[in-house]
């Protein structure tokens, strides 16, 4: 009995290794933000405003960006189509459109690589109205 607990769990122990369930993964922290969130403070109510994420690719293969996802329609999200080489560097843009949206905002967007990892980027903010002068 103690005999084939210990060649079960040898064999366990085995598979998990090999499957990398306890090795180092080439793709932990393969991708690097500057940033993963942003405030743009007070902005005018119909303002369009964009923030820039640079990431670095430190893995040792290129990798991509899929797709980003954002969190409503009043943020697009731009990013670099091109594989990003190792060491080099990519940008993913969101774009907020603060028309009709008075108060404050807190939106996100997943961005999805190529190697099925993905990172959350943030963006907050309040949008105060417009005021006319007659």
């Amino acid at each position: 009995m103690k005999k084939s607990i210990g060649v079960i769990l040898s064999f366990v122990l085995s598979v998990l290794i090999s499957t990398g369930s306890f090795a180092k993964d080439d793709n932990e922290k393969r991708v690097s933000f500057d940033k993963t969130s942003h405030s743009f403070g007070l902005i005018m109510e119909g303002e369009k405003v964009s923030a820039t994420f640079t990431l670095t690719n430190k893995g040792s293969k290129p990798i991509s960006i899929t797709k980003t996802n954002a969190s409503c329609g009043c943020t697009i999200p731009n990013f670099s189509k091109d594989p990003i080489k190792q060491g080099k560097k990519g940008t993913v843009e969101l774009i907020y459109n603060s028309k009709g949206r008075v108060g404050a905002f807190s939106k996100s967007a997943i961005v999805k690589f190529s190697d099925g990892t993905q990172q959350v980027l943030k963006i907050t903010g309040e949008v105060y109205k417009k005021t006319t002068n007659l």
